[in-house]
């Protein structure tokens, strides 16, 4: 076993890779849309359907739309997130609505449910998979890259991407930003890794070396502005990965501004000098790591001398080899700049559509919120039990120590290719936490692990690859090599098997109810609810508590599945394993019609009786409501003119009633409205079924509903 282990390589990994996600999609892949994800699911469809980035009526999905569409002053329907996940899920939206055909939220189970067909989530779901499982091979080929071993590459590649939880934002929410934002920010530190290692020089010694003529070398400084080599292509996609990013999650800009400063501040050293050198790293001291192709010492046919280049060619050619070096550098930032200027372009117009505006933030224009700087909760970000970065991947914390070694291990700090990888890794960690630690929900709201540090994976992975390459070279007694090696493999499988094992938890736990919803906080001007102050304390405690209650062990597999999180899977949908849906029906005017639909297998039994409170907020008067005999299809009709007056034998109603709560537990009702919210509806909730309408939104730190 260990044999098979120790043999594994690139192309099996990626099979078994690709095998493992396939598995994974069908027994924990949710092929719906949650929470902030119908905003991209929103934004795609307003694509497919009007060819716009904004709804011009009003969406069918509205009403399950959470807190994410508004409806704008024009009249427009438009959502507050930036458009990258939708742009990527264009294309299988648009497959997925040639299957649509007739259905809507009254007569198909899933738009009746979640909004849209199941055709259009496993869309979603398949679009996220392609995505991560590139992810994730361009996380292998970065670490490849730093420690040039492939077995090193694949062991950490694993660790670092399952300790990230980034598998989850694949699986159960394939709608969010979060696999598209990593996807591009892993394409970017990729392509640059290899910009670094495979630019062309100014000075190209093999030609120069060949020959003493003039004309030889300055026909080598042509070619080298004129033609697009693979330094340039690797620069273009630098610049595409920073603008899916940014198109995704628009503060990642950030992460892109270190690369345009690093030919600027080529193209400034070049003006200065009084004579050109070379723009590689000379890196003259010994190289940290043998094995690593980053850290490789040029060699002479990487760069000449500008004594050689001006015993060559004199003056006129030293000053003709300057210009053009400048003109190479100021190619690369062009091309650079060209990379991420369609993602711009799209930014810029989806902006001007949705807000009016070509730089514009949908969380400011829409809802008012912005950055709240009385209040810094960077330290938070990192170590709070309630989503700190560390707490719950503290493998990154080590790769963050192999970043500061990585930036430290030469004294050159601006010329030498590893210690700026080091600087730009710094940089981006540093500056994510400071923007997010000034963010009202600098938590990340319902999140795996913090949801807003994943853009962050690539770094880190060059961080844990360096950190091994300096432990193959130290050898200072009394910490040998051997005893140095063994420590951080150890201290790299424990930190993996405790996200591992929260990752697994996140799915058999519900993280939402650990805490009373009394147990509140404000925090940066927003509330943090109960369902985000759980901490692993909490999540461990509660499978425990689940052992420890349960009879055997069929009664606890019973009871961990019952405890799932996340939504139902592809298999558990195929096996009827649906709750059956209530939907709030007002096609024909002048009626309010309740309409059950089952799910096309259903293995859960109907409820035989459904209460409700309904209140008409024009009159003030209140009545209690039963629904009886529920089943597939059937409908409970009142009419206006004689709403207590119903002709259905199965509607049992209490009109007028002065004996009533005056206040409902959402905990144990949910709030629905009609007839443009004149009508409330406040149904008692009932073990397997789902009531879909217009929801009730209470304000912020609210747990009750006032009748």
């Amino acid at each position: 076993m260990l044999k098979r282990l120790t043999n594994i390589t690139p192309q099996k990994s990626f099979i078994v890779l690709v095998l493992a996600f396939i598995a994974l999609a069908f027994t924990n892949g949710v092929p719906f849309i949650y929470s902030d994800g119908y905003a991209s699911f929103h934004t795609a469809s307003s694509i497919v359907d009007y060819h716009s980035w904004v709804s011009p009526e009003k969406p069918e999905h509205y009403d399950y739309k959470g807190h994410v569409i508004d409806q704008m002053g024009d009249g427009s329907f438009n959502v507050v997130y930036p458009p990258g996940t939708a742009v990527f899920n264009v294309p299988g939206q648009f497959i997925a609505k040639q299957f649509e055909g007739e259905k809507t939220i009254y007569n198909d189970y899933y738009k009746a449910t979640n909004g849209h067909t199941l055709a259009e989530g496993v869309a979603f779901l398949v679009t996220a998979n392609i995505f991560g499982l590139l992810t994730i091979y361009l996380l292998y080929k970065i670490c490849f890259e730093i420690t040039a071993s492939q077995k090193v590459s694949i062991l950490l590649t694993f660790a670092a991407y399952f300790s990230s939880y980034a598998i989850w934002y694949v699986m159960l929410n394939p709608s969010f930003n979060h696999t598209y934002e990593l996807f591009g920010v892993s394409l970017a530190v990729y392509a640059f890794i290899k910009y670094l290692k495979t630019k062309t020089y100014t000075f190209p010694s093999n030609i120069a070396l060949q020959s003493n003529s003039a004309k030889t070398l300055r026909q080598a400084q042509d070619k080298l502005w004129l033609r697009l080599n693979r330094a340039d292509w690797f620069i273009f996609l630098t610049g595409a990965g920073v603008g899916i990013a940014t198109l995704s999650r628009p503060v990642l800009l950030i992460i892109g501004i270190p690369v345009g400063l690093y030919f600027l501040l080529e193209i400034f050293r070049i003006i200065l000098r009084s004579t050109p050198s070379p723009i590689p790293d000379p890196n003259p001291g010994p190289s940290p790591s043998p094995d690593s192709l980053l850290t490789k010492a040029p060699s002479e046919d990487d760069l000449l001398a500008p004594a050689q280049v001006q015993a060559y060619s004199g003056k006129s050619i030293t000053q003709n080899a300057k210009l053009k070096t400048l003109l190479i550098n100021l190619k690369y930032l062009i091309v650079y700049g060209l990379g991420g200027l369609p993602f711009a372009i799209l930014l810029c117009w989806y902006n001007f559509v949705s807000y009016g505006k070509l730089i514009a933030s949908g969380y400011d224009e829409v809802r008012g919120e912005t950055f709240q700087f009385e209040e810094f909760n960077g330290l938070k970000v990192l170590f709070s039990f309630e989503r700190g970065w560390f707490v719950y991947s503290p493998i990154f914390l080590i790769g963050v120590v192999g970043l500061i070694l990585l930036f430290r291990q030469t004294r050159d700090k601006f010329n030498n290719n590893n210690t700026f990888l080091g600087f730009w890794s710094l940089f981006s960690i540093i500056s994510l936490v400071t923007i997010y630690g000034f963010w009202p929900s600098w938590w990340a709201g319902g999140s795996y692990g913090h949801r807003f540090m994943l853009p962050l994976l690539p770094f880190g992975v060059i961080g844990l690859g360096s950190l091994i390459n300096l432990v193959k070279t130290y050898n200072v007694k009394p910490i040998t090599y051997n005893k140095l090696s063994r420590f951080i493999t150890f201290i790299l499988i424990m930190t993996t098997l405790w996200s591992l094992t929260l990752t697994l938890m996140y799915r058999f736990t519900p993280v939402a109810e650990l805490k009373p919803t009394t147990d509140f906080v404000e925090s940066g001007g927003r509330v943090m609810y109960s369902g985000d102050r759980y901490t692993p304390y909490d999540m461990f405690k509660y499978q425990f508590d689940l052992l420890k209650d349960s009879s055997g062990p069929t009664n606890y597999i019973s009871n961990l599945i019952d405890s799932g999180n996340g939504g139902n899977s592809i298999i558990p949908i195929l096996l009827g394993q649906g709750n059956t849906t209530l939907r709030i029906d007002e096609q024909i005017p002048g009626t309010l019609t309740f309409k059950v639909i089952e799910p096309p297998k259903r293995v859960y039994d109907i409820p035989m009786f459904i209460d409700l409170y309904i209140k008409d907020t024009a009159s003030g008067l209140v009545s209690k409501i039963t629904l009886r005999g529920a089943a597939n299809g059937s409908s409970y009709t009142f009419v206006y003119s004689a709403f207590c007056f119903p002709t259905d034998s199965n509607i049992l109603i209490n009109c007028n009633i002065s004996n009533y709560p005056k206040e409902l537990s959402k905990d144990e009702y949910v709030g629905l409205s009609a007839n443009n919210n004149q009508l409330q509806i406040y149904f008692f909730k009932a073990d397997k079924l789902f009531f879909k309408g217009s929801p009730i939104n209470l304000p912020d730190g609210v747990q009750n509903y006032s009748i």
